[in-house]
């Protein structure tokens, strides 16, 4: 699999967003849905721009099995006993400020996808994923050791 480009997990977060508003009038549960994945992509860009997965002191700081490879990840989650890191993984470690955050849009996305439904009201769900989004222009998904 080719990974994306941090401009393309850019453009693909503010579409997700975009379509995320336009549906939540119309399905809320979906909405949900593109809002966390909007979050993603965020993340994903975040990865690919954080200059912390090309300093191996630094990066075994936060975890001493943290490689530069990680920030291409696929998953959302390691399995317990699994190798490597999942996105919410990452996001709990490199930027606590949004874990939280993160996690509210993924259990909402979950919920939809497996029956619950949304978790947490669609206008606190944007409000998260536009904060995730505002932290990743911004310059605040930045890592930083302990």
């Amino acid at each position: 699999m080719v990974a994306l480009s941090s401009e393309r997990h850019c453009e693909i977060s503010e579409d997700h967003f975009t379509q995320a508003a336009a549906i939540a009038g119309v399905s809320t549960d979906w909405a949900a849905v593109a809002y966390f994945y909007s979050a993603y992509h965020a993340m994903k860009a975040a990865f690919l721009q954080d200059p912390i997965f090309d300093d191996m002191t630094r990066l075994k700081s936060i975890n001493q099995h943290l490689t530069p490879e990680d920030r291409y990840t696929q998953k959302h989650k390691v399995r317990r006993g699994g190798s490597g890191f999942g996105v919410n993984d990452l996001v709990h470690l490199l930027y606590p400020s949004t874990r939280i955050d993160y996690e509210r849009l993924h259990q909402s996305s979950l919920g939809v996808r497996y029956g619950q439904g949304v978790v947490y009201p669609i206008d606190q769900l944007a409000e998260m994923a536009a904060g995730i989004s505002e932290a990743r222009t911004s310059g605040m998904l930045v890592a930083s050791p302990l």
